[in-house]
């Protein structure tokens, strides 16, 4: 969302809460809205940097036993946003570590605020959003559990005066994984709204005015955990001159239900969905255990004409939309005689202490995703992407409901079918 949008009086407070996730790109001047939360104080002062990986907060948060609950969204960039009653804030997550006079140590998440909106005028007829801008600023400090992969709460400082918890509502506890919505509209009616939402302030197309790169999205309809809740998953080409991002946002009952960002397991790092010429080819596995719906796909990064290195990568939605590293293969071909070389390894992060990674024969590493989810059959599936320019001259148009169409249909009837064979 852009400053000018943000000023525009016309909006209304139901705009903003409803958009929790919506990525802020400019603020102007103002008082910080964050005034009225208590920050970490003194603490800050004996805080460093540290290297350590927030993987295992990101995701969607609520606010636990006070009225008014704010909601916390941690992206795995980094990036953060909190949302208010009258407003939202947003800025970067770091891990720090507090150093001791004992010379022990203490680790944190410590959430420096960049800026936000903060509702004016709002017990008047013509309410409007006002943003500002922080110099960074501590806003909160919590603590960081080191023997936890995926953490459950965040308590702030060392009295734990702010509580937040991982939103059930969006599938982060464990009992609602798999579970399918008690409601969901029909896919005619999801559909529609997926196409009467491209545009505006609030809509999950990334157009023209709001971004430079808007050109280099793909956008998917699927329904990844089969649960009849439609969603939309955006994926920009990584290249030389930008960064490989993917995005899902499911429409839940009518309601945006936009997930914080991807918890990457293990040393994954954000994978390009889009490389290779088999993009939209993938796999599907149905975990019969866990109940759930795993993907896989393969990302290729050349490295010039006669080296390449493919990744292999697992992807499910449980609350976040997860990606997980199964392992991958570097390719060469020799200029002199034709001959290739291939060679496969275990990802790097499963290695030990200055090891490389571990070497696997060209069978076992075909086998990895049988070999990650044992209760599970892999089969052939497609992701149908469309490309930003067709999409966006079709919702210009009026016409978005058919290639949005085409894409789900796609997509359902290939993961279908691998879930019927099982």
């Amino acid at each position: 969302m852009h400053t000018h949008e943000i000023l525009q009086r016309l909006l209304r407070p139901v705009l903003l809460i409803g958009a929790a996730a919506c990525f802020i790109s400019g603020a102007a001047g103002g008082e910080s809205a964050m005034a009225a939360v208590t920050p970490v104080g003194t603490e800050a002062q004996n805080l460093v940097v540290s290297e350590s990986s927030i993987q295992p907060i990101v995701g969607t948060w609520r606010e636990n036993g006070v009225a008014d609950a704010r909601s916390l969204i941690i992206y795995a960039d980094g990036r953060y946003e909190l949302t208010y009653k009258d407003g939202r804030a947003f800025g970067m997550v770091k891990v720090t570590v507090e150093e001791h006079p004992d010379g022990s140590q203490s680790y944190w998440y410590s959430f420096w605020e960049g800026g936000g909106v903060v509702l004016e005028d709002k017990d008047t007829a013509s309410p409007w959003y006002k943003a500002y801008t922080s110099a960074n600023e501590l806003w909160a400090a919590f603590a960081k559990d080191e023997k936890m992969p995926m953490q459950t709460d965040l308590y702030s400082g060392h009295d734990g005066a702010m509580h937040f918890v991982r939103s059930a509502e969006n599938g982060y506890d464990k009992k609602s994984a798999g579970v399918v919505s008690a409601a969901p509209l029909q896919v005619q009616e999801q559909l529609d709204i997926l196409a009467r939402t491209a545009k505006g302030a609030n809509s999950w197309f990334v157009q023209p005015t709001q971004a430079g790169d808007w050109h280099k999205w793909h956008y998917a309809v699927t329904d990844l955990n089969h649960d009849g809740n439609l969603e939309i998953l955006l994926a920009k080409a990584g290249s030389f001159d930008g960064t490989q991002e993917l995005r899902c946002e499911e429409l839940n009952e009518g309601k945006w239900m936009r997930y914080g960002g991807i918890h990457l397991v293990g040393g994954s790092h954000m994978p390009d969905i889009l490389t290779g010429e088999d993009a939209g080819q993938l796999s599907v596995m149905y975990d019969d255990k866990e109940k759930r719906y795993i993907y896989l796909f393969t990302e290729t990064i050349m490295h010039g004409e006669f080296e390449a290195v493919h990744t292999r990568y697992a992807l499910w939605l449980n609350g976040v939309l997860q990606v997980e590293e199964l392992g991958f293969s570097t390719w060469q071909l020799s200029g002199y005689d034709g001959t290739v070389k291939q060679h496969y390894y275990l990802p790097r992060w499963r290695a030990t202490g200055t090891e490389g990674a571990q070497r696997i024969s060209a069978k076992r590493y075909a086998q990895l995703g049988k070999e990650r989810f044992p209760n599970s059959v892999e089969k052939p599936a497609k992701i149908k992407w469309i490309k930003a320019e067709d999409l966006w001259q079709s919702i210009t148009s009026g016409k978005a409901y058919t290639i949005l169409e085409d894409s789900v249909d796609v997509f359902v009837k290939s993961t279908l079918l691998g879930r019927n064979e099982l």
